[in-house]
């Protein structure tokens, strides 16, 4: 799946402009959290990506990657990785504070010429990790260089301050994006646009709108869409995924896509059979709907009372009439929250 992470960092407009963002804020001399609701999605590739981007800027610096995860104690975390032994037994807490404060003005300490990223920040790690930061930037003489910090966090409560800029990845992505990202991976399907979009809906659903597992999901093509549960099970075992009631869960998230899709061709077929035929239809009015209400306006008319007249009173073609069982046995199925199969709604010619 490392292509489909490339894609996603590299080429989806709105986590490119996430990154891009990101690397302007680090350009200024800014460090970055960025902050997610969810896990990463393809956090190497993020991090390989944002260390590409910021090349530029790497002749006096290098770009570090540290797995920040269950660290309570940030400051001692730094200390021990960016100062030598030697330096660490220099460092008394009643003459230089902190260890942001004895790191920030050690002029021996490597961690001035880094990028230095950190992974894997919890919500409840946050803060200790912000004001970490934020004490060794502030102790860092003034106009010299200091380390550059890229958080990536899950849930922070955390704001920009005047050194550290807040990214929220959500006021970037969307559902949209997802979407996005599925269109793309199977723009060379061999099936018409509507049914790409029907996939790529079905693979979103089913994912939740998350990003990596939407990925995997589309990755089957249009078996997802011919064998939803199947495939949603598959996928999860061999990545080690778990999902309490996943048939009942699949089967929502494909009824909940072919009702965006479906349900409005129905609702057009309705309509155009109306129109064709209202002159016919007005002399078979009122009838009594289903709670017992009178239906006097051929628009009014419900698919289901519309195959009643027809079917009783022969003005359809054979094949108008089935067409309308058909399409009337598709929308009963779809109001009892059950759904319809990948061939009929080929059969039905709704995709």
């Amino acid at each position: 799946m490392s292509m489909v992470g490339e894609l996603w960092w590299e080429k989806m407009a709105n986590a490119v402009r996430f990154l891009s963002d990101a690397e302007e804020y680090l350009e200024l001399g800014k460090s970055v959290i960025l902050n997610f609701t969810d896990e990463v999605p393809w956090c190497d590739i993020l991090t390989d990506t944002l260390c590409q981007r910021l090349g530029k800027m790497m002749d006096t610096r290098t770009f570090d990657v540290h797995d920040a995860s269950g660290v309570k104690d940030a400051g001692e975390f730094l200390f021990k990785r960016y100062c030598s032994e030697d330096e660490r037994d220099k460092y008394w807490p009643t003459t230089h504070n902190s260890r942001e404060e004895f790191m920030a003005k050690n002029p021996l300490t490597p961690i001035h010429h880094r990028f230095v990223c950190l992974t894997g920040i919890s919500s409840e790690d946050s803060e200790n990790w912000f004001n970490t930061i934020s004490r060794y930037i502030r102790s860092c003489p003034a106009e010299s260089e200091h380390a550059l910090f890229i958080l990536l966090t899950k849930n922070a409560l955390v704001h920009t301050s005047e050194h550290v800029e807040v990214l929220q990845y959500s006021d970037y992505i969307t559902d949209y994006d997802c979407l996005m990202l599925c269109m793309t991976m199977i723009s060379s399907l061999s099936c018409n646009r509507t049914q790409k979009m029907y996939l790529s809906e079905v693979a979103s659903n089913i994912a939740d709108n998350n990003i990596e597992l939407a990925g995997l999901l589309i990755s089957a093509e249009l078996e997802l869409a011919q064998k939803p549960v199947q495939v949603t099970n598959q996928t999860f075992q061999e990545n080690g995924i778990k999902m309490t009631s996943l048939k009942e869960k699949v089967d929502m998230a494909v009824w909940e896509a072919q009702i965006k899709f479906v349900f409005p061709k129905l609702e057009k077929f309705r309509r155009d059979l109306i129109e064709k035929y209202e002159e016919r239809l007005k002399y078979h009015l009122p009838v009594t709907s289903s709670n017992g209400e009178k239906v006097d306006n051929p628009d009014e008319l419900e698919i289901g009372q519309l195959y009643y007249i027809c079917r009783t009173h022969k003005f359809l073609s054979d094949s108008e009439l089935q067409r309308l069982k058909n399409m009337r046995i598709a929308r009963n199925t779809l109001a009892h929250w059950q759904c319809l199969s990948y061939q009929e709604l080929l059969d039905l010619n709704v995709l």
